[in-house]
């Protein structure tokens, strides 16, 4: 009986333990089934594999493809050539023959010309050619071609003459120099004209007071003489140069300026030997000195540095430091991995006075590379500088003799162990590993030291002091400053945390770690958990098999999978045999090592089995490796009764995307308007999934530029589609273009016996009109011809595109179903751009009319002005009088063409001869004379209006009370909609505000400020009579408090609410002659409701004053409070503050109810605004009628309770809808 018992309760035991796996490989796979997948990459240049033949084999910097080489091979080659005028240049030139074909190719994408402007030649052909594209794209909008064509045309044709006259006129030094723009301006005038520029050459040529101009002349004379093969010419101004280059006593600045023209000359008989004769002359190094190129230039311009470098070997031999000096430069400046500079540099490595560095830092690159190659004698030259030097050289040559791996280095890499910090001790740490002076137990003793130090709060808290030590940055110059750091962590700590966090430890460290987890995991399961947590951190082949073993015997976990996934090329290289091995087991371990070896054989063994386990793994690691399938045979799939199978089989070819495969998923779903098609990736469930550094990493092997994002609006918008078409009968397809906002959605639908188009301007409203058949037809053509149904997604940074960023898609929608092309951004030229031109056409021609969504849900509701030429600000109206503040865009036309005449008029011309002080004081008068006549044209354009006949009238005064006329002439018309959404009440409408930036609180005094007190204030509210203020105050340690002033005596007194993010006056309220003041998070009031919570207590008033601001971390809700301004007294209060923070400019209208004005609240969650009765005294609000899905302000409305009526500008129209019952 007992063994019955025994064998029925083990049995129990078993079938529990084996449901239970069964259960979490189940929660597993349907986990790996909801992951994101990347999108499809689209193929561009950057994707071509290199080839002996192609743009990155034979074609490289020295071999300049021929002119009839492929076109493509041509574009790749000079892409990149940006046009940057300069008097010397290192490029190459593009033949004309090259240039004709790759300007024909860019005629209709001119676009990219600037691209490939710095290698066009200068012929006129070629000059031609960018001349026509020039004057058609002054005519477009392509602003970066204009402005790169023109500046080239300028330097390079006679187009130029005059604007380069112009500017050669002005040329002097400047700075001891002569600008870059006055040497291309001068070159470039002397070779398109010689006639234009020979007397400003001879002017400049024979001025003593500015010897960097006399030596441009010298240049462009020199230049001009080998352009015409003047023998004389060209001798006598080559030696005036030489001359320059060899004065000791020229500043460096002339003696580089001299040395660039000699080198853009090009050679002559004795160059040669006349450059090397100068190495010994130790004033030369001071060119490099600061920043110029010096004795370099002539290296740089030819066409292979590397024939200098037996020279320089032979001059580092000198006993001359300065020759030395000058030859180790060099040879550094062209070093390619050539062993013998290294050898012959090597006494530079053990003494850092055998010769001078630049700035461009020579020796340390020199140390670098002797880290990837051994020079006989470089160990112990490395050595001495670890021994002797400061730390400014130590990370370098600790990095080189890292990678040595030689034990003689140890005892001097412990040294530096008490003398470094940070990445350099790390640095040091991991030199000690390389180099075999510690042993695998060593380090995995230090490892565990660190990870149970972190286990404890008082750990953690010395870790974290330590780590914010590392960043610590002491500028003190004395003696104590330069004493070696003492740490008060161990040194056990130290290394142990340096171990933790590298990338790729030593594989026997990484075998005990292992062993080390898995022995502690009973006693002491904390531990085992921190050291699993630093291996899983870690890389290498002991790691990987461990990874793979928890696959293997289903101990995994999603993220295992995914980072193994990511990493698959690595581990195959790492454990082949490991990885082959999982062919033999089954389930989701077999599944995944499918994807891991991604061997085609065994994908097709896994499909043919009847292991469904293996085939869901198989096919939920396969979407996310873009592995190709075959997708008949995953269609099979949908035969099986397993409903997580067939799920994982169309999750499979959703991703793949093929045309056969969207038919198969789309059949299965008819009448459902199913959408495929990508978006920035394939997400199955958004609200599942968030972006994890595994992921980031798998995406990056597969589709770099995918990326993981949610799209709610996006998404929303596709869902209303999907509804309205599988409800409309008549509705057969949509086309949409959708942007990734609330609005700019753009919509062709086609119905049985019409089609439309839609323009949804605002999340409120749209405006639609019907299409005639021509129309329709022209834009059902545009998406035929370029195939916009079968293009990938395009996913661009938004740097390195013209339209389109961040995301949106296109969408074509039938009853059974369509596809998406997401797009974040596109380059000039694509494809979907034809859809934007078709929908911009729709836009802009024919009679849109307008729809508000709210008609539907508003019975009465009345669009009273909705005019795109008198855009709405603000409405006001009493009795019968309506009245509204616009903006006449005609006339604001007006006046700015009339402003920009009165501009040019006001111009003051420059003369030949002015100099540089002249022409800053011409410059600033037309500056001052240009902005008054800004400011007077400023406004001119609002009004206040009336309606007549339904329509905008004619201008009236503007009402009592709302002083918006002056506040909104003052502020650029792209921004007065800001001003309607601002915040709070404006800083400085009761005549007192506060400047933290201008250091003080101040009063508005004849339109002067006035300087009431100094300190770091910010939002002053002031009492009505101006005897008291609030205003928030920043303490020296930049804490916010509360600050209580007396404007008449000057005095100061800080309240003692608790610093916070948000801590500041709102508004002073009259009924209760208080001032309501905030403390909270720092974001916007509507985000935390109505203030404090019922259950919280309104203390008595007690007086709050206090030297003492003690800082404390935000509430997370909202606090306010009542300052009484004579006495300090506080109060917390409770309600609705909305309709006084949202105040800007006027206060709220006044109702009928005695002690109540009329208020707007929006409700964030029902995506509505109430609109209702406000009791300031109280802080309480009744709504009376709700307008939905619109958001609205208090100064937003104006209640007539005559008609019961609210009037309501949105978006610069207005409007009006029943009030309800009061």
């Amino acid at each position: 009986m007992r063994s019955t018992l025994l064998t029925l309760c083990l049995s129990l035991l078993f079938l529990s333990t084996v449901t239970a796996q069964s259960a979490n490989r189940e929660k597993l796979l349907r986990n790996l089934l909801d992951l994101p997948a990347p999108a499809p990459s689209q193929p561009d240049a950057s994707d071509k594999p290199e080839t002996a033949e192609g743009p990155g084999g034979l074609y490289r910097s020295k071999n300049i493809p021929p002119d009839d080489a492929p076109l493509e091979d041509l574009l790749e080659y000079w892409k990149g050539q940006r046009y940057s005028p300069a008097t010397i240049s290192y490029r190459r030139r593009m033949s004309a023959r090259t240039a004709e074909r790759i300007l024909d190719h860019l005629k209709d994408n001119p676009t990219l010309i600037p691209t490939y402007l710095g290698g066009f030649p200068t012929d006129d052909r070629t000059a031609g050619q960018l001349r026509d594209i020039y004057r058609s794209s002054k005519e477009g909008d392509s602003a970066e071609v204009f402005l790169n064509l023109q500046q080239w045309l300028t330097n390079n044709t006679t187009d130029g003459v005059a604007e380069l006259s112009r500017v050669v006129r002005k040329i002097r030094d400047n700075n001891d120099y002569v600008s870059n723009q006055f040497q291309v301006a001068l070159q470039s005038l002397a070779r398109v004209d010689w006639d234009a520029a020979r007397p400003h050459v001879e002017r400049l040529e024979f001025d003593g007071s500015n010897p960097h101009s006399q030596i441009l002349a010298y240049w462009t004379r020199y230049t001009h003489a080998l352009a015409e093969n003047n023998s004389s010419d060209i001798e006598t101004y080559r030696r005036k140069l030489q001359q320059v280059v060899e004065d000791r006593s020229a500043r460096y600045s002339q003696r580089d300026l001299a040395m660039d023209a000699l080198v853009d000359g090009g050679n002559w008989d004795g160059r040669d030997a006349w450059y090397m004769s100068l190495f010994s002359d130790e004033t030369l190094l001071e060119i490099q000195d600061n920043g110029y190129t010096g004795m370099t230039t002539l290296m740089n311009a030819s066409a292979s540095p590397e024939e200098w470098m037996d020279r320089f070997l032979s001059l580092v031999k000198s006993d001359n430091k300065a020759a030395r000096s000058a030859g180790a430069r060099n040879l550094m400046s062209i070093y390619n991995g050539q062993p013998q500079i290294l050898e012959a540099l090597l006494p530079w490595v053990a003494d850092a006075n055998w010769a001078k560095e630049s700035q461009f830092s020579e020796r340390r690159r020199l140390i670098e590379a002797l880290g990837d190659i051994d020079v006989p004698g470089s160990l112990p030259a490395l050595m001495s500088v670890v021994s002797n030097e400061s730390d400014n050289g130590w990370s370098t040559a600790v990095a080189a003799i890292a990678k040595r791996k030689d034990p003689r280095t140890a005892p001097a890499l412990r040294s530096l162990l008490t003398k470094t910090s940070g990445d350099l001790r790390r640095m040091v740490i991991g030199a000690l590993v390389a180099c075999g002076a510690m042993s695998a137990d060593e380090q995995m003793t230090d490892v565990e030291v660190y990870a149970a130090m972190s286990l404890t709060e008082e750990g953690r808290v010395a870790l974290e002091l330590d780590a914010h030590s590392e960043y610590s940055v002491d500028y003190d110059d004395d003696e104590a400053s330069k004493a070696p750091k003492k740490f008060s962590l161990p040194i056990e700590v130290v290394i142990g945390k340096a171990l933790a966090d590298v990338d790729e430890p030593d594989e026997s460290l990484a075998a005990l770690a292992i062993e080390r987890a898995k022995a502690v995991q009973i006693k002491n399961p904390e531990l085992s958990a921190k050291l699993t947590e630093i291996i899983n951190g870690w890389s290498g082949r002991p790691i990987y098999l461990e990874r793979v073993r928890r696959i293997r015997t289903g101990e995994t976990d999603l993220d295992n999978i995914i980072g193994l996934l990511a990493e698959r090329a690595t581990v195959r290289e790492k454990i082949p045999n490991e990885l082959n091995a999982l062919r033999s087991a089954s389930g989701v371990a077999r599944g995944v090592g499918a994807c891991l070896t991604e061997r085609d054989d065994e994908f097709l063994s896994i499909i043919s089995d009847d292991d469904v386990e293996s085939q869901v793994a198989m096919l939920g690691c396969a979407r996310l490796l873009r592995t190709n399938l075959p997708v008949k045979d995953i269609a099979r799939m949908f035969d099986s009764p397993n409903a997580m199978l067939k799920e994982a089989a169309e999750r499979y070819l959703e991703s793949e995307g093929s045309l056969d495969a969207r038919r198969i998923v789309l059949a299965r779903h008819p009448g459902e308007a199913r959408l495929l098609g990508s978006h920035s990736a394939f997400m199955p469930d958004p609200k599942k999934v968030e972006s994890s550094s595994y992921l980031d990493e798998l995406f990056k092997t597969v589709n770099a530029k995918s990326y993981i994002a949610s799209l709610p609006n996006l998404r929303a918008f596709e869902r209303k589609l999907q509804t309205e078409i599988k409800e409309d009968k008549n509705l057969i397809a949509i086309f949409a273009q959708l942007p990734e906002g609330k609005s700019q959605q753009q919509v062709v639908r086609l119905y049985k016996d019409r089609s439309t188009y839609t323009y949804y301007d605002d999340p409120a409203r749209s405006w639609s009109r019907n299409l005639t058949d021509k129309e329709y037809a022209n834009f059902y053509s545009s998406i035929v011809s370029n195939k916009i149904d079968s293009l990938s997604p395009t996913l661009h940074g938004c740097n390195d595109v013209d339209a389109r960023c961040p995301g949106a898609e296109f969408v074509l929608l039938g009853r059974d179903g369509g596809r998406r092309v997401f797009f974040s951004g596109y380059p000039y030229g694509h494809e979907i751009h034809a859809v934007d031109e078709q929908f911009e056409t729709l836009k802009t021609t024919g009679e849109l009319k307008l729809s508000y969504r709210l008609a539907d849900k508003i019975k009465g509701l009345e669009v009273i002005v909705a005019d795109s030429n008198f855009p709405v600000y603000a409405v006001w109206k009493r009795g019968t009088d309506l009245r509204f503040l616009v903006s006449d865009l005609a006339l604001a036309q007006s006046v700015q063409k009339d402003l920009a005449e009165k501009l040019k008029s006001e111009s003051i011309p420059e003369t030949d001869d002015e100099d540089e002080a002249v022409t800053r004081a011409r410059q600033t008068k037309i500056f001052e004379l240009q902005q008054q006549l800004r400011e007077e044209a400023m406004g001119k354009e609002l009004s206040w209006r009336t309606l007549e006949k339904s329509t905008v009238g004619p201008i009236v005064q503007q009402p009592d009370g709302m002083n918006l006329l002056r506040r909104l002439a003052e502020i650029p018309p792209n921004y007065r909609s800001s001003f309607f959404r601002s915040a709070g009440p404006i800083d400085g409408a009761d005549g007192v505000y506060a400047s933290r930036y201008e250091n003080g609180l101040f009063r508005d005094q004849a339109g002067e400020p006035v300087k009431i007190r100094e300190g770091r204030y910010e939002r002053a509210v002031a009492s009505p009579d101006k005897t008291w203020a609030a205003a928030t105050k920043f303490t020296d340690d930049d804490k916010k408090v509360i600050a209580r002033l007396n404007l008449r005596t000057g005095r100061e007194f800080l309240l003692s609410l608790p610093n916070a993010n948000g801590l500041y006056p709102i508004a002073y309220v009259p009924s209760l002659a208080k001032v309501l003041l905030y403390r909270g998070p720092d974001a916007p009031r509507e985000e935390f409701g109505f203030g404090m919570n019922d259950d919280d207590v309104a203390d008595d008033e007690d007086p709050a004053e206090t030297k003492d601001s003690s800082s404390t971390a935000s509430p997370g809700k909202a606090e306010y409070y009542l300052l009484d301004l004579p006495t300090g007294a506080v109060r917390p209060v409770k309600g609705e503050f909305r309709p006084i923070e949202e105040r800007p400019y006027r206060p709220l209208q006044a109702s009928s109810t005695p002690g109540s004005a009329w208020a707007a609240v929006y409700d964030r969650e029902s995506n509505s605004t109430q609109v209702g009765l406000y009791q300031e005294r109280t802080f309480t609000f009744v709504p009376i009628t709700t307008l939905p899905e619109i958001r609205l302000r208090s100064t937003d409305i104006w209640v007539s309770e005559d008609d019961k009526k609210v009037y309501f500008v949105y978006q610069n129209h207005l409007l009006a809808a029943p009030l309800g019952t009061l």
